[in-house]
């Protein structure tokens, strides 16, 4: 499978189509069109239009979601079989997936919501998640990752734990968004370090959010500490961030141009 079509024939520079295609990031029914146009209008359109398809600002509904089950690693696609789910047909010449650049799981989660009710699938909403984003983590080179983490979508059946192999696959985040919901201090625990993992995997970190409705262990603030020189936006909320100084903790850092700390408080 390809990543691009070889265009024919050029009728404009790239560059100049480049220009065009980002200019109407926010147009996804343009984008559409212009990948309809030619190879070479495709081969720029495509990359900008699945660059980011579920963020809030460039939500593409629940259409690609057929395109990206059919890209499934072959492991998930037995898995779906076993529980006697029927994929459409792979039949792709072009890897969609590789362009994938930012994922907020939330709107995914919501989006394979909608489209399983559809498909009159409902109750198989949280495998479905875990094995996209299975995908997403083996087969994207990822900038951003805005996940809420909580134990029903992490721990799914299945062969593989996808939050474990970001921090296998994933080395360049720029951005790193995480919200944990946990029932108990072990999971909470389990958690951390997780996250932690793939904080301390990340070769330029620049923004992390994290909001934490529960005690947050120290692993997270020690591994952050490795991006002193990077991080230029630190969000942090919870009702317990830190056990010691959040001044202290954010003065360790060179770089920062913005800090937004806040405290939720319970009864």
């Amino acid at each position: 499978m390809s990543t691009f079509l070889t265009p024919r024939h050029s009728l404009f520079p790239s560059e100049v189509i480049s220009i065009i295609v980002e200019y109407l990031s926010d147009d996804l029914a343009t984008l559409h069109s212009c990948m309809l146009t030619n190879r070479q209008w495709f081969n720029a359109s495509v990359a900008v239009l699945y660059r980011a398809p579920y963020s809030p600002s460039n939500d593409c509904g629940t259409g690609p979601i057929e395109v990206y089950l059919m890209s499934l690693l072959e492991e998930d696609k037995e898995t779906f079989v076993a529980h006697g789910i029927h994929l459409p047909a792979s039949n792709l010449t072009v890897d969609y997936v590789s362009f994938t650049r930012e994922v907020v799981d939330s709107v995914l989660y919501k989006r394979l919501e909608e489209w399983l009710c559809n498909e009159d699938m409902s109750e198989h909403t949280d495998l479905l998640f875990s094995r996209m984003m299975n995908m997403f983590v083996r087969k994207c080179r990822l900038r951003s990752l805005n996940t809420c983490m909580y134990q029903k979508k992490i721990n799914v059946e299945g062969p593989s734990d996808w939050l474990s192999d970001v921090a296998r696959y994933q080395h360049d985040l720029n951005k790193l968004s995480v919200k944990l919901l946990c029932a108990s201090p072990k999971e909470q625990s389990d958690m951390n370090d997780k996250v932690a993992s793939i904080i301390k995997k990340q070769k330029s970190l620049k923004e992390f959010s994290l909001f934490a409705f529960g005690p947050c262990a120290n692993p997270i603030m020690d591994a952050l500490k490795q991006h002193s020189r990077t991080l230029e936006k630190v969000q942090l909320g919870g009702c317990t961030v830190l056990e010691y100084s959040v001044s202290e903790f954010l003065n360790t850092f060179k770089n920062i141009k913005k800090t937004i700390h806040s405290l939720l408080l319970w009864n």
